[in-house]
């Protein structure tokens, strides 16, 4: 108990040991990260620490990275294509010394971040534009594994083999990686449009 100047008795809260203070880099359509997605792979990585960088300054301590945001993956997959949002065309092999993703996770970690990594699991589109999805795309492969609603494709979690597939991508991503969480985000999920 602590006395305030009032003479009032006011219990003491404990308090954590550590804090968690997280920040989002969305990566889908560019938002936050890379920020174009034909910049080279060093204008990229620039970018990317500056975002570190200005999170550490602010006593940030997890980087929650957006690494799969519709149906890709910024890592080498045995189950995704790599994103257009980062090379600029979906499918395309990015062309760097290292590993990209060991790469953000290690530079993450030197600043005494957290890495989370983040998927949007049921998302397979961003909008209807199929045409430029690589032959790799679940799209492609596994049409009957999508459902179209509104303005977007997803992967129809009902199915015993989606699910599957997004265990399979969690257990690849764990696995390879030294990640320090998964997070699944709900907003990819359709929201109801109404009837004309």
């Amino acid at each position: 108990m602590t006395i305030t100047s009032c003479g009032i008795f006011k219990p003491r809260i404990p308090q954590p040991k550590t804090e968690f203070r997280g920040f989002w880099v969305a990566t889908v359509v560019n938002i936050d990260w890379p920020k174009n997605g034909n910049d080279s792979a060093e204008k990229q990585k620039t970018d990317y620490l500056e975002i570190l960088d200005f999170y550490q300054e602010l006593n940030f301590n997890a980087a929650i990275v957006q690494i799969r945001a519709a149906g890709d993956a910024f890592y080498g997959s045995a189950y995704a294509p790599w994103p257009r949002f980062l090379t600029g065309s979906e499918g395309k092999t990015i062309k760097a010394k290292e590993d990209l993703l060991s790469w953000m996770i290690e530079e993450a970690h030197k600043r005494g971040m957290e890495f989370h990594a983040w998927i949007n699991p049921y998302r397979a589109t961003f909008d209807l534009k199929t045409d430029v999805l690589s032959p790799a795309h679940d799209f492609n492969i596994h049409p009957e594994w999508i459902l179209k609603y509104g303005k977007k494709h997803y992967y129809d979690p009902g199915l015993p083999e989606v699910r599957q597939r997004l265990v399979s991508i969690v257990d690849e991503l764990v696995s390879a990686y030294d990640i320090n969480a998964v997070h699944f985000d709900d907003y990819s999920y359709p929201y109801t449009i109404k009837k004309r």
